[in-house]
């Protein structure tokens, strides 16, 4: 997680959203970013999203899983 938003930083975003359907992970993340990357953001949310809800980034994660290697998308959807 901490290469994606160092991603997100060198590519000047300033508002990210991450979703996850681990609520575990949601609230992980939530409490323990580290305060370099927040001062560097000026929004970030981590958010629940059900399975049902985030079929797309279930296909992307197992599409990377398959292939290997570091994979970015340069445009809003992937």
């Amino acid at each position: 997680m901490r290469e994606v938003l160092l991603a997100c930083v060198e590519r000047g975003f300033e508002m990210v959203q991450v979703e996850s359907d681990s609520k575990n992970l949601v609230d992980i993340l939530n409490g323990a970013l580290q305060n370099e990357l927040k001062l560097q953001l000026r929004s970030i949310e981590f958010l629940f999203t059900s399975r049902v809800c985030n079929g797309a980034a279930h296909q992307v994660a197992a599409f990377v899983t398959r292939v290997g290697g570091v994979h970015v998308w340069d445009c809003y959807e992937p």
